[in-house]
């Protein structure tokens, strides 16, 4: 729903089995095999710390 919807990130509040290296660098490669941009996947303690450090998300 992300990658089709054209969205950059989304944030998992409770759900750690997509938080995770395994899901992202898979979903990351099938968006590529189809065409579509990468998406970043996150948990929301990240989301936090990165707004609280006022930085930017990474890509």
């Amino acid at each position: 729903m992300t990658t089709v919807n054209g969205l950059d990130f989304i944030v998992s509040l409770n759900f750690t089995h997509i938080a995770r290296t395994w899901t992202i660098d898979h979903v990351r490669r099938v968006n590529r095999r189809e065409g579509y941009q990468g998406i970043g996947i996150y948990k929301s303690a990240e989301v936090l710390e990165i707004y609280e450090d006022d930085t930017r998300l990474p890509d």
